[in-house]
């Protein structure tokens, strides 16, 4: 059963996504990895059916293949492997790896899986890594095999009662390979003063010398292009030193210049190249568009004119449909149609696709920095997103970013530190801090309230219109049906063992039981099959049904829940039944040593199991649900009533001249292993106290 639950688990697909890498070049040679990757559950599985399997040499190959999935995608994986090709030419260049969107940390392989052949390691909730590719790793002219491995990421761990299970990650965003000279440009920066409609253009570029720097000086060129003719240009020197990084900053100047509006999106091009005297050389083409957009006064303001913001939220399930049927420009014209001027992106970062697709429409963009429910203790160091932060400052759609959900609750941390170095990675843009409670804490940043519907200020409104409002918590007339019928097949396991006879302890070894005692056996071996199978249906129920209000503000924070309920609802209370009824047998298996006459564990079960009858209570509270019976409460009826018996049970071991001790070793182990994950992360339940007080208010 735990077999064909993981077949299951593994059986439901992604979804692929579209996407763009953002930068064009002219001089560069690029080789696009998206599509269908090969996927397996471990390196050594991926490496024997990569290399022996595809060349026949494993007979077992059938056993070691493993499946495929496609990337860019919102499936999982743990590892995954593209066979490529690539010509002698392109030994004459740095060859790089670009990933957009990677949530995961891992290793990077190829051609190989030891240490010699790994080529980088990663750790990200949603940004860009870039890896220098050896050449002499390379098989030119021949298949090479790229092996990307995934675990958590790090959001995911660090989150509140985060686990790293599962260990996989996603890319959602571009893959590719690039072959430039050793000397390239990077994604410039761009910051605009304004003298009335006079633009100074301020560029600044990164040049990156990848292995040993090429022969100098590099001569930087560059041009702002209005689409018909060059109207600004500017030029630098670099003498090559030891640094391995070198910082170039041009200025234009732009007389008249054309801004970017909401109404009007115009956009310059901008051109880039270097080259050096042997005649190596490197180009970079963005779109660039000149705007200015602050928040004063508790308004948004674009180029000078204070507007009001009309915004929807956007969630992560609706976004991958959006962009894997490949219209995202198409709904965002759509929304514009509506009226709404800015999307609010809740989750991941928005992909390129979405930034550049907002930025020809005329659109804004509200992004989150990956910081929701994490307890102070684990808070990140905000510099690791400075890099994503001064990448997407190009875009003039990109308006504001959300902070810290969750975050204000926990009296015991500082956090004004931590928001202030978020503010000055930010800045100019304003950062907000969210919260989803009515104590907004001691914080120097802006602060909204989230709500089911959404959140407003004197800014405007953003309306909550994610998918994941939609009501979980009714029965649908199908588990109505099977959840009544178990109702009714307890009543009767009740009522069929109250008729049975009243055995005794001694008669649990019996060798050749009579007609009555074998009726009775086989009534209360019912009984304990029934109410393991009840308990299980009445937490699977709950796992399906339950819903935080404010989760639509937490999507894919704690995956381990989202993937359990993704699964059919009838495997998982199978699953669960099984689990719970051979934790019983475990409990009676170790205790039956110990007690009188040495009994066998499943008659000594079905001896304890008298004191268990009550369990038609629970279930006919479980069937009336759809009626209006909270969904909680035949859970704690069960538990009460557990309690309540408790003391019939001990006396009855007690009777026997046996003791309770042995039959609480397994409950205990389980308690014990409880309370020291919960003391390893008392962290967690420390903040989760203060939440849950500041939700009471």
């Amino acid at each position: 059963m735990l077999g064909f639950l993981i077949w299951k688990w593994n059986e439901a697909s992604g979804l692929s996504l579209e996407t763009e890498a953002g930068l064009v070049s002219a001089q560069r040679w690029t080789q696009d990895l998206r599509g269908t990757w090969n996927s397996y559950p471990s390196l050594r599985q991926a490496m024997a059916a990569e290399t022996e399997g595809a060349n026949h040499q494993n007979k077992f190959y059938a056993l070691t293949a493993g499946g495929t999935i496609d990337l860019p995608s919102t499936q999982r994986f743990h590892v995954a492997v593209k066979r490529f090709q690539i010509s002698s030419d392109w030994s004459a260049r740095s060859v790089l790896l670009q990933i957009r969107g990677v949530n995961g940390e891992g290793s990077i392989y190829l051609n190989g899986i030891d240490s010699a052949h790994r080529i980088g390691q990663f750790a990200n909730d949603g940004g860009a890594e870039e890896f220098l590719l050896p050449a002499n790793l390379f098989h030119y002219g021949e298949d090479n095999l790229l092996f990307i491995e995934t675990s958590a990421p790090p959001l995911q761990r660090n989150t509140l009662w985060g686990l790293s299970w599962p260990s996989e990650g996603q890319i959602k965003g571009s893959l590719q390979l690039v072959a430039t000279m050793e000397t390239s440009l990077t994604t410039p920066q761009v910051n605009v003063q304004w003298d009335q409609d006079n633009a100074t253009v301020t560029v600044k570029t990164r040049i990156n010398h990848h292995q040993v720097s090429e022969y100098g000086p590099w001569d930087i060129q560059g041009v702002i292009s209005d689409g018909s003719s060059g109207i600004a240009t500017a030029s630098a020197q670099v003498q090559v030193d030891e640094s391995p990084v070198q910082d170039v900053n041009l200025t234009f100047s732009i007389p008249h210049a054309r801004r970017w509006t909401i109404s009007d999106p115009f956009s310059y091009q901008l051109y880039l190249t270097i080259m050096n005297p042997k005649g190596d050389k490197d180009d970079i083409s963005v779109n660039l568009n000149l705007s200015s957009i602050t928040f004063q006064q508790e308004k948004f303001v674009l180029n000078g004119q204070a507007f009001a913001v009309k915004g929807i939220t956007l969630s992560p399930e609706q976004e991958a449909q959006i962009r894997h049927t490949g219209k995202t420009k198409d709904w965002l014209i759509e929304q514009k149609g509506k009226g709404y001027n800015l999307i609010y992106f809740i989750g991941p970062f928005p992909d390129e696709v979405w930034l550049e697709s907002a930025d020809k429409i005329g659109m804004g963009i509200w992004a989150e920095l990956p910081a929701k429910m994490i307890p102070g203790n684990r808070l990140p160091n905000p510099s690791i997103w400075g890099t994503l932060i001064q990448e997407e400052s190009i875009h003039p759609s990109l308006w504001a970013w959300s902070l810290g959900t969750g975050l204000e609750v926990d009296p015991r941390v500082n956090n004004a530190s931590f928001l202030e170095n978020v503010q000055n990675l930010t800045q100019p843009l304003p950062v907000f801090m969210a919260h989803v409670t009515g104590a907004k804490g001691q914080t120097s940043v802006r602060n909204i309230q989230l709500t089911e519907k959404g959140f407003s200020g004197t800014w405007g409104d953003i309306a909550n219109v994610s998918q994941n409002q939609i009501n979980i918590s009714a029965i649908g007339s199908q588990e109505k049906l099977i959840i009544g019928f178990w109702a009714v097949w307890v009543l009767i396991v009740v009522f069929a063992n109250i008729g049975i006879i009243n055995w005794r302890y001694k008669e649990i070894n019996e060798r050749k039981p009579k007609r009555p005692l074998r009726r009775a056996w086989h009534w209360q071996g019912l009984a304990l099959l029934s109410r393991e199978t009840t308990l299980a249906g009445i937490v699977t129920s709950l796992l399906f049904h339950t819903q935080v209000p404010w989760a639509v503000w937490f999507p894919g924070q704690w995956p381990l829940w989202d993937s359990l309920k993704q699964q059919p609802p009838l495997l998982i209370w199978l699953l669960l039944s099984l689990f719970l009824i051979l934790i019983r047998l475990l409990q009676m298996g170790v205790a039956a040593p110990h007690m009188p006459e040495v009994p066998e564990p499943l008659g000594l079960a079905m001896w304890l199991e008298r004191r268990y009858r009550w369990i038609w209570i629970p279930a006919l509270l479980w069937a009336a649900e759809p009626w209006g019976v909270p969904g909680y409460l035949p859970l704690a009826v069960y538990a009460g009533l557990t309690l309540l018996f408790f003391p019939l049970r001990l006396r009855d071991v007690h009777r026997i001249q046996g003791r309770y001790r042995p039959l609480a070793f397994v409950p205990g182990l389980f308690f014990l292993t409880l309370v020291v994950w919960a003391a390893w992360r008392w962290t967690d339940a420390y903040y989760l106290w203060y939440l849950i007080m500041a939700l009471r208010g």
